[in-house]
């Protein structure tokens, strides 16, 4: 589920989501959000155009 819009994320799109992983208190959380989602919260920054075209 979206950390942002609480949609569930569609298993095939969990490589392309963005993914957070905490380890600062006790275990480990994972938090997950729609790239679309993140980006317009600022957790993601924008893609540079000079690399996104690199390969």
């Amino acid at each position: 589920i979206c950390i942002l819009c609480r949609a569930p994320i569609d298993p095939a799109d969990l490589a392309d989501a963005w993914t957070r992983t905490l380890t600062d208190v006790g275990p480990a959380t994972v938090e997950r959000a729609h790239r679309e989602c993140a980006f317009e919260a600022g957790l993601l920054d924008p893609p540079d155009p000079r690399t996104r075209d690199a390969c």
